[in-house]
């Protein structure tokens, strides 16, 4: 069995970080994983999900991802990828079908028939390697056809002498990790990691996952039949959060080496330099005077983390809100230093996630989950409970007819929310 690289979440083109010191990351990081599994004797890169950030991607964004894969393939590497939900679109073709149609990646192929998802195999004779990929969906629907037995793995019997590797882009329960507990980011529904052994082939070597930005497990080295290797930088705040923390226990952001002649399949974690370095700070100011000052300090001890693209996440204190003016000119001014900056109050922590919950409750009615009154209830106490609102149930069920307003105007929805719950 060759050597085998792994990784997943690059989201290479995204859109919250388009205008910040740390957009350039993204393609360094790509081309680092790329030298670094060609230097290591990788044969094959695997991409778990969400190359790109959307179908589409911008074009500049293309044009750099296809030097990387086109490095890749001169030097004998052959990248694997599954769609993501992210870059995922069963209703027209993106970007993706255009690398694979060009030669330059190989694409993992799927298809809805009767309610039944088909996954149809890579195979590379030269090696008796095959592969499939379960794609991600919006919506979380890969999860579903799990959990129902609907996921067909095609002519795999054919391969029962073959080495069989599966690229899954979905949410599961893993080495202590539940994902639906972060139910904003991965969806309320999970599957478990038993009910996904059960659904691939027999015998299969490996099970490289995606769609989970946290690497499982967090270890340098393992052995294991299945991994998350965590998304490299990530899409949002949540992402730069988690960085952090995983420092802090020592743990980088980083790909995988697996090595899948070895039963169970030995891994090894390779660390990405040119993921960004992230701070966490908190402070407390009593107007935006004070709060400029103690802002440029904090980016100023910023700078002196050793990496090329870092992150300063500010918790403010004594302040209700921060004027956007003051928002702008603070980014700014961190962004002219090379500091990604991102400043949050304790009133817009509560707002956004009362936002993300009563999102996530709506997205479950497309899944045909629970009627609309069941959901409404269960995102009320939900709101209620976690994040100890203090409100009553007929608040937050005025909060949910406000947001389906079709007569508001999202300046005027933002104003009544904010002077209801804060």
């Amino acid at each position: 069995m060759v050597l085998i690289a792994h990784t997943s979440d690059l989201h290479l083109g995204v859109a919250r970080f388009k205008d910040s010191p740390i957009r350039g990351a993204y393609l360094e990081v790509f081309e680092e994983i790329a030298s670094k599994a060609i230097a290591a004797g990788a044969k094959y890169l695997l991409v778990a999900g969400d190359l790109f950030d959307e179908v589409s991607p911008p074009m500049e964004v293309v044009i750099s991802a296809i030097k990387v894969v086109n490095k890749l393939k001169s030097a004998g590497v052959r990248v694997v990828v599954v769609p993501g939900n992210h870059d995922n679109s069963p209703s027209r073709r993106g970007v993706l079908d255009l690398l694979a149609e060009t030669g330059l990646i190989h694409l993992a192929r799927y298809r809805e028939e009767g309610g039944v998802l088909y996954l149809e195999p890579l195979v590379f004779e030269d090696d008796m390697l095959v592969f499939y990929g379960l794609p991600g969906f919006r919506g979380s629907r890969e999860v579903v056809y799990l959990r129902d037995g609907r996921v067909k793995f095609e002519d795999a019997k054919k391969y029962a002498g073959y080495d069989i590797v599966v690229l899954a882009h979905v949410s599961t329960k893993i080495y202590g990790y539940d994902p639906s507990l972060h139910f904003s980011r991965y969806g309320k529904i999970s599957t478990d990691e038993g009910e996904l052994s059960r659904a691939v082939p027999a015998g299969t070597k490996y099970v490289a996952l995606g769609h989970v930005h946290i690497p499982l497990p967090q270890s340098d080295s393992f052995e294991a039949r299945a991994a998350y290797p965590g998304a490299p930088i990530g899409m949002d705040i949540n992402d730069l959060k988690e960085t952090a923390q995983l420092a802090k226990k020592g743990v980088s952001r980083r790909f995988l080496l697996v090595d899948a002649s070895k039963d169970p399949p030995l891994v090894k974690a390779v660390p990405l330099e040119n993921s960004p370095k992230v701070v966490i700070s908190e402070i407390r100011a009593g107007d935006s005077g004070e709060l400029k000052k103690q802002v440029f300090k904090e980016v100023e001890n910023a700078l002196k983390l050793e990496s090329k693209y870092r992150a300063l996440l500010i918790y403010v204190k004594g302040l209700k809100n921060i004027e956007a003016e003051v928002d702008r000119e603070l980014r700014y001014q961190a962004a002219k230093k090379g500091v990604h900056l991102e400043l949050r109050t304790e009133a817009q922590e509560t707002f956004e996630s009362i936002l993300l919950v009563l999102g996530e409750a709506y997205s479950e009615i497309s899944l045909g989950k629970a009627g609309f009154e069941e959901i409404e209830e269960r995102a009320l106490k939900e709101l209620a409970e976690k994040y100890k609102l203090g409100l009553p149930l007929d608040k937050l069920k005025w909060i949910i007819n406000r947001l389906s307003s079709p007569t508001v105007k999202p300046s005027e929805l933002l104003e009544e929310l904010e002077k209801e719950l804060l």
